[in-house]
């Protein structure tokens, strides 16, 4: 994981832990308990949808989707996504278009 985002992450975890004045291993545990997963992969889920819908219903570029959808580089879009789908977003784009056309 790019470590910008991890200490990104980090700090926001500390901050709306403060809001909601608890220590910061219990709102990760209470995120694990309630979604069932950490922050960063709940974050990390929440722009992969987000990647997906622009995919498949704008023409705009990877570069664009990526800015849009909170990666801090391309290359870190281009890296998590094919872990979640094995493929880079092109690929997918092209081959999910085509699905919605038949």
């Amino acid at each position: 994981r790019d470590r910008s985002v991890s200490r990104g992450l980090g700090d926001v975890y500390k901050r709306q832990a403060e809001v909601f004045g608890i220590k910061r291993n219990q709102l990760y545990r209470i995120l694990q308990e309630t979604v069932g997963c950490s922050f960063a992969e709940y974050v990390e889920q929440v722009r992969m949808n987000a990647v997906e819908e622009l995919l498949l219903n704008t023409d705009l570029s990877i570069d664009e989707i990526a800015e849009r959808a909170g990666f801090g580089a391309v290359n870190t879009l281009y890296r998590v996504f094919k872990k979640h789908k094995g493929v880079p977003p092109a690929t997918w784009r092209r081959e999910n278009q085509a699905k919605q056309t038949k």
